[in-house]
């Protein structure tokens, strides 16, 4: 096993502290706008009324919750992995090429899965895969 050069075991056990403190946060969260199901989360669905406006009020309130639910399930997957690279003693390196993420990038963001430059050339590379279909940003 690789040893990263800027993290010793007191700095992977406040990570450890920070995600599992996260992980709870997010599951909180997800409880208010969604219900846990044995694959996932499902949005909850507000019932507002009977009429059309309510109909349509119900519509809306349900595609944002969904969107909700959508972004916190992926942050509490992310977090989910990043514990499990700990555990594997993975945490800290990039999944792409296997390079150290720095101390600072971590600390920001403890569920870091990418050096910045590995991320800024992914995004760069789904931008040009992106408006090369004729898709706008």
């Amino acid at each position: 096993m690789k040893q990263h050069p800027e993290i010793d075991e007191k700095f992977l056990a406040k990570q450890k502290r920070k995600l599992l403190a996260e992980k709870a946060r997010l599951e909180k969260d997800l409880a208010k706008v969604a219900v846990k199901k044995a694959r996932g989360y499902q949005p909850k669905w507000t019932a507002v009324g009977d009429d059309e406006d309510e109909n349509a009020q119900e519509s809306d309130l349900f595609l944002g919750t969904a969107q909700l639910e959508g972004n916190f399930e992926s942050l509490l997957q992310n977090t989910n992995s990043a514990l499990k690279r700990i555990e594997e003693g993975t945490y800290g390196f990039d999944i792409t090429d296997g390079s150290a993420i720095s101390r600072e990038r971590l600390d920001a963001f403890p569920a870091a899965t990418m050096t910045k430059a590995n991320e800024d050339k992914l995004e760069k590379s789904l931008k040009r895969f992106i408006k090369g279909r004729g898709f706008h940003l």
